[in-house]
């Protein structure tokens, strides 16, 4: 017993009196985060319902595990090969926006999707795009101790993300909108000389978990076998914040093959890989570990490239023509929007691709993340903030992969039974936030059955 109060009180002063204490916070933190990496992936306007949701494979009703992505005109099918992996969820609510009539004008409203909280004002007045709760990138960022990538593909200078990244004052944070310049931001130092300052902490830290773990070497010998087995945990925390500060030696810390100008991108088809590559590159070099990308290199206008599934799709827009023109007693409307969420699937696919291709430690960068991908509406034509769909993805999280959870389909705004907000904080506490609720408290708890 001597021995254990001896080893604690000794990490506790280090902890206390040392310059890097807040390593030593990060360490003993309960719990202790093992899968320190976020990616928001963004699509707009809406899903066809039927061609979205799982199926069993026999074509039924899915449940919650055993089924398939794999059927004509599937909007999900890229995901097949990933499906193990995945947490499909459909039918939950913007509650937040609907249970409040003064800011839920049944648009575009996608402000609420990140922060759990609806905005200060109604759609197309100044203060739209304002909330009064910060978004989860921006929060696990913080939390994370490591600078958000933000990148919006349709951007300008200045541009601000509406699907997130807003401050605890509820202003949005502007986005990247030009890999060239994003290039040099993230990447300049990557290869180059190291900057002098950045070693000696660099060494400095190190310094200070081999100290820890000699420590704890030391003393594992004197502790009984309940007392052991905790402090192995934290010698395998200590092994992780190694490799966190040997931040660009990774194997897979290669720069980005291709930054096209921002304000000449290629055609969209080409150039969503071009930014999901660049991203994977960013996690790979542990230069971040939040990133928030939409996937619509559009802005919902035109998609030629999907012209081969349906001659419609040469000079309509995705926007003004499909998604407001989706029905849902039209089953041609239903595989034109399922046609442009395939396409955005296969961008989410590729981005997994990405990061499984990325060696770290025993696996892959991909085991220690977690994927939300987002979408802002349910029926897209009436701007329904309910059944909005959600898919979890990556090796991170504690709860169990390959499944489908399907909550409550009410079809009128007037029913949102089923809060969206729950899944932040589910998410949030992943990271060992501890919260009651994250965004709007009237909405608390975690994600049942997540």
């Amino acid at each position: 017993m001597h021995s254990r109060r001896s080893f604690l009180r000794t990490l506790a002063g280090i902890g206390a009196a040392s310059q890097f204490a807040g390593l030593h916070r990060e360490l003993w933190a309960q719990p202790a985060p093992s899968y320190p990496r976020f990616c928001v992936l963004s699509s707009l306007n809406g899903y066809a319902p039927k061609l979205w949701r799982p199926r069993a494979p026999d074509g039924g009703a899915a449940g919650e595990k055993g089924w398939t992505l794999a059927f004509p005109d599937s909007s999900l099918a890229p995901l097949e090969k990933h499906k193990d992996s995945l947490v499909i969820i459909e039918g939950l609510d913007l509650t937040t926006d609907t249970a409040n009539p003064a800011f839920y004008t049944g648009g575009h409203n996608s402000l609420s999707m990140l922060t759990g909280m609806h905005p200060v004002a109604a759609e197309s007045t100044p203060t739209q795009y304002r909330s009064s709760h910060e978004s989860i990138d921006y929060y696990l960022a913080k939390r994370l101790n490591t600078p958000e990538f933000l990148f919006k593909p349709t951007g300008y200078s200045g541009a601000a993300n509406t699907i997130g990244a807003f401050r605890p004052d509820g202003s949005a944070i502007a986005a990247e909108f030009d890999l060239k310049k994003s290039f040099v931001n993230w990447f300049g130092s990557v290869g180059a000389m190291p900057d002098p300052r950045a070693a000696a902490r660099k060494n400095a830290q190190q310094a200070v978990v081999d100290y820890l773990g000699g420590e704890a070497r030391r003393l594992r010998g004197r502790l009984g076998a309940p007392e052991r087995a905790k402090l192995d945990a934290h010698l395998d925390a200590l092994a992780g914040l190694t490799q966190r500060i040997d931040a660009t030696g990774a194997a897979g810390c290669t720069r980005p093959t291709s930054t096209p100008d921002g304000n000449n991108p290629p055609a969209g088809d080409k150039y969503i890989p071009i930014v999901l590559e660049f991203t994977a590159r960013l996690l790979a070099c542990n230069l971040t570990r939040v990133v928030n990308v939409p996937v619509d290199p559009i802005n919902s206008g035109r998609a030629p490239w999907l012209a081969d599934k349906d001659p419609i799709f040469a000079t309509a827009t995705i926007h003004n023509d499909i998604a407001h023109g989706y029905r849902p007693d039209d089953e041609r409307s239903h595989r034109l929007l399922s046609f442009v969420n395939a396409w955005y699937a296969q961008q989410v696919s590729t981005f997994i691709d990405l990061l499984k291709a990325i060696p770290e430690g025993n696996g892959t960068a991909y085991d220690n993340t977690i994927i939300l991908w987002i979408n802002e509406l349910g029926d897209p034509a009436r701007h329904m903030h309910t059944n909005v769909p959600f898919v979890l993805a990556g090796g991170g999280g504690r709860w169990a992969k390959g499944r489908y959870l399907q909550y409550g389909l009410g079809l009128e705004d007037r029913n949102p039974s089923d809060p969206h907000t729950p899944l932040l904080t589910s998410l949030a506490n992943q990271y060992g936030a501890g919260l009651s609720a994250f965004g709007d408290p009237k909405y608390p708890g975690e994600l049942p059955r997540l």
